[in-house]
């Protein structure tokens, strides 16, 4: 069953329908968002070049699932615009991943000069 929230302006009075897909999408928003927070001040705490990377990917996710739900709700464009969204959430995926090992291999490689 969807959701109904009423949306009160200045003109008008109009109810939204969010669908069962848009609470879910909310609700792993919400809990992606906090696990992310809580690795990012654990990986900055430890010092950690892999959980960095890894928290930068799941910033990633949450902009993903942020951009899914609005796709979600948005009334028009739905199919194209679910395919932007993937396609920029894979290129962003790629974007944040490969800096991450070239960065990983580089300390690999001065720690191996030691």
């Amino acid at each position: 069953p969807a959701l109904r929230l009423a949306l009160a302006t200045r003109h008008r009075r109009r109810a939204l329908r969010v669908s069962a897909n848009a609470q879910v999408l909310v609700a792993t928003l919400m809990l992606t968002s906090a696990m992310t927070s809580s690795q990012f001040v654990g990986a900055w705490y430890a010092n950690s070049l892999s959980l960095l990377i890894d928290c930068s990917s799941m910033l990633v996710d949450v902009i993903s699932y942020s951009a899914a739900t609005w796709v979600e709700c948005s009334p028009s464009g739905k199919g194209r615009n679910e395919m932007i969204v993937s396609a920029l959430s894979m290129l962003a995926l790629w974007g944040v991943t490969v800096p991450g090992i070239i960065g990983a291999l580089a300390v690999l490689d001065e720690s191996h000069r030691r």
